[in-house]
């Protein structure tokens, strides 16, 4: 929503403004170079990653609407040969600097909720994503003492990436100490 909000709306040619978050998807579909003028206004005025997020919003909204109504033009953003040739991102480097650690640990200590406190420090130690994590089940976790593991069988990459993560003493006494609230 808030990239349609604040990103769909721009100064087209001549300082016109070219609202799209309006306008007919098919209009979108029969005439891409609107498309591509956002695509472009955006990373000239904004960021690349902004321009990004932007198409991937419009494409994801527009291939939905392709699967409810089968006689829409071909994805702007998506069809082959498509107007807008997405630039290629850096990946981020978001981990926390040493120097940071000290502040982040202060503002993990205040949560109140001991379940988001443990969820986070399991995700700090286990350097797993917090979707993966979410999804978990007891069943997937081997308490056995020299046997400790969780086993993923569906992670980011989908049930043939399915792996098995051993786990420190650390992370077990995280895991039964979470597990003494689902029991009550």
């Amino acid at each position: 929503r808030f990239n349609l909000d604040h990103y769909f709306c721009y100064q087209g040619e001549k300082g016109a403004t070219v609202d799209l978050r309006s306008m007919p998807l098919r209009e979108l579909g029969d005439k891409p170079i609107l498309v591509k003028n956002l695509y472009t206004w955006l990373t000239k005025n904004k960021s690349k990653a902004i321009a990004v997020g932007a198409m991937r919003t419009l494409s994801t909204i527009y291939s939905n609407a392709m699967a409810l109504d089968k006689e829409l033009p071909l994805n702007p953003v998506r069809s082959k040969g498509g107007v807008v040739k997405l630039h290629k991102l850096p990946k981020r480097k978001t981990r926390i600097q040493e120097d940071e650690f000290k502040s982040w640990a202060d503002l993990f200590m205040t949560m109140n909720n001991p379940i988001r406190r443990a969820l986070r420090l399991f995700l700090l130690l286990t350097g797993q994503r917090e979707e993966a994590t979410c999804k978990m089940r007891w069943e997937h976790i081997d308490f056995r003492p020299g046997k400790e593991s969780i086993h993923f069988p569906d992670p980011k990459g989908g049930p043939d990436a399915a792996f098995d993560l051993p786990l420190s003493p650390a992370v077990v006494e995280i895991l039964k100490f979470v597990k003494t609230f689902s029991e009550e």
